[in-house]
């Protein structure tokens, strides 16, 4: 019987079926294996969902110089064709964008602007106090309407020069580029279809969806009241104050 014991005690099977010692230090060793997978995986989701770029919840968000979150609401997807803001020239069109981009350039403090973590000592002051500043979304509306401009050359840019037409270019450019960026940074998922056009030969896009959008009225309350013109008096990193020709002097074009 002696020369069998270590044969048997080599058997795994008879040990654990047979020896309950053995049998709860294989269980208790087992489990604490399974404790650390789980532990591990654990501290590898956390690590993952801190890291991730995928993970938009975990991003903090910028701080907004607007000093409220902002109210939203769904919107269909569909443009309207008929809307204020397309179509050919006409005194009653260009006077919606005029209203529109209004306050292209606002007036801000330097507590505002310190908010939002911007140094005020290297930014252009107004004479009248405050510093010139431009919400980005004002910034895309101005490209789009830009861009819509060069539709109908003819009637904006009637006697255009050559040199001219180059900064013009370089102008849209980067509006496209801008334009680029911000349609991706704020991707709209809703869902394109096709369907036939009447009896035509070819489909068309039709989106019946819905998207999350900003009640655009709290942007206006913000901006409106802080609208500075095309035109303002600047003081310059001298202390010299200037008065500016156009908006192109701050880097956009007037609108």
């Amino acid at each position: 019987m002696d020369q069998k014991r270590p044969l048997l005690e080599e058997d795994d099977d008879f040990v654990y079926h047979n020896s309950g010692t053995q049998r709860w230090k294989r269980i208790t060793i087992a489990l604490l294996a399974v404790y650390n997978v789980l532990v591990s995986v654990a501290l590898a989701v956390v690590v993952l969902s801190k890291t991730s770029p995928t993970e938009g919840s975990t991003l903090t968000p910028p701080p907004s110089i607007i000093q409220k979150e902002l109210a939203h609401e769904l919107q269909s997807v569909q443009a309207h064709p008929g809307s204020t803001f397309s179509g050919p020239p006409s005194p009653e069109h260009d006077e919606a964008w005029s209203e529109l981009l209004r306050p292209l350039f606002v007036n801000v403090s330097a507590s505002e602007l310190m908010r939002v973590n911007v140094d005020p000592i290297n930014q252009l002051r107004l004479f009248d106090g405050g510093y010139i500043a431009s919400l980005e979304t004002y910034h895309h509306l101005h490209c789009i309407r830009r861009l819509k401009w060069h539709l109908y050359e003819s009637y904006y840019f009637a006697n255009i020069t050559d040199a001219a037409r180059t900064l013009e270019l370089n102008h849209m450019n980067h509006c496209i580029e801008s334009l680029r960026l911000a349609t991706m940074c704020h991707a709209d998922t809703s869902l394109y279809t096709l369907k036939w056009r009447g009896e035509g030969k070819r489909p068309e896009p039709i989106n019946h969806g819905q998207r999350k959008c900003t009640i655009w009225n709290e942007i206006e309350q913000w901006a409106m009241p802080r609208a500075v013109s095309n035109n303002p008096k600047l003081v310059n990193p001298d202390k010299l104050v200037v008065s500016s020709t156009t908006a192109e002097e701050t880097g956009m074009p007037r609108h």
